[in-house]
């Protein structure tokens, strides 16, 4: 028999998948953005999406399991891969002063609060923030914050303070709880 799942649909946007089975990668291009993004299943460092073949059928998205022939229905609100923890990560541009050194004093992401669960992970929902200081080959240890209990939606505020001096700074934000991922806006305090 074949059982249906459900999968995360990648916040909902017009996307494309492409896999690459030799070579253990999945790659994402949003259509509405034009950008390409890496997805994966688990929490390894590498790896490619448990999706192998994908088909629309009336208004709903099903795709097949590359490991054990299991049917997935797509379904916006899942924040899991068949109960397996997704991570989510965004990474900055370079921040950079025309090679001067300069410090970064705090980091703020205006996020959607408020959005844990009420008992088992995520009823706490945090989210870290990991920094390069040599173009993005290297993140120091992860910095974590709360998101908030469900309904604590003002507070917690997502910020971090003293991120030090550098000539280029990258951010990497990450979270693998299985709750709303959204970031809205972000903001940083500078000293040159």
């Amino acid at each position: 028999t074949t059982e249906i799942y459900t999968l995360s649909l990648h916040d909902a946007l017009p996307i494309y998948q492409i896999t690459f089975p030799t070579g253990g990668r999945s790659l994402l291009y949003d259509t509405t953005t034009g950008l390409w993004s890496e997805v994966q299943s688990g929490l390894g460092l590498t790896g490619r999406h448990i999706g192998q073949l994908g088909v629309t059928f009336g208004t709903n998205n099903y795709c097949s399991d590359a490991t054990n022939g299991n049917i997935y229905q797509f379904y916006d609100l899942a924040y899991t891969d068949n109960g397996a923890p997704i991570q989510r990560a965004a990474v900055t541009k370079h921040i950079r002063n025309k090679g001067d050194y300069f410090g970064v004093d705090e980091i703020f992401l205006d996020m959607e609060t408020g959005v844990g669960l009420q008992i088992g992970q995520g009823s706490n929902p945090q989210v870290s923030i990991e920094t390069s200081k040599d173009g993005g080959r290297t993140f120091g240890l992860p910095r974590i914050k709360s998101l908030g209990a469900v309904g604590q939606y003002k507070t917690p505020r997502v910020i971090w303070h003293r991120f030090g001096r550098a000539r280029d700074f990258v951010f990497r934000i990450t979270m693998t709880d299985p709750v709303k991922f959204i970031i809205a806006g972000a903001a940083a305090v500078l000293r040159v």
